[in-house]
């Protein structure tokens, strides 16, 4: 009976040594989701210190995103119309990208002292983005919920949910 006891309890502890460590992994993944803005520029895409328009290029646009900084951040990835596999079901999502384009951010690139994303030749229409941190190196946090823009026009695009599109 005692060896019983003693395995119960065993079992016990370890089922309580598992809770705490899965939740402590996932609150350290908590802290780092990042949020994109709601809101995003659209500027004409110019070039050189003149800031003049390029001939054949009027149509092409840059998008400015920006979200805030995260303790500890090494870099930011940002990435644009992705597609995960297996596809998203709700919330932030680890998975392998099977489309979409990549790019890194560095810490450092700051506007207005929060990172920011310049994104030039950014296509017409609708454009999707998500943004991950980094905070070891080679090691991902979530990519964050989805934020739609729709470029068109200089100015300022708020965010479109699915529904909204």
């Amino acid at each position: 009976m005692t060896f019983l006891a003693s395995s119960s309890m065993l079992v016990w502890w370890m089922a309580i040594i598992l809770l705490t460590t899965t939740t402590m992994i996932l609150t350290a993944a908590a802290d780092l989701v990042v949020k994109l803005d709601d809101v995003a520029r659209v500027k004409h895409h110019r070039r050189g210190a003149s800031g003049d328009m390029v001939p054949g290029e009027e149509h092409m646009r840059k998008l400015l995103l920006q979200w805030d900084s995260v303790e500890g951040a090494l870099e930011y990835q940002v990435c644009h119309n992705c597609v995960f596999v297996p596809p998203e079901e709700k919330g932030h999502y680890f998975g392998e990208i099977k489309q979409g384009n990549i790019d890194t951010v560095p810490a450092t690139q700051l506007k207005a002292n929060r990172p920011v994303f310049i994104f030039p030749n950014a296509p017409l229409g609708k454009n999707t983005f998500r943004v991950r941190v980094s905070v070891k190196e080679h090691e991902w946090g979530p990519w964050s919920d989805p934020r739609n823009f729709m470029v068109d026009e200089p100015g300022t695009v708020q965010h479109q949910h699915e529904d909204e599109l």
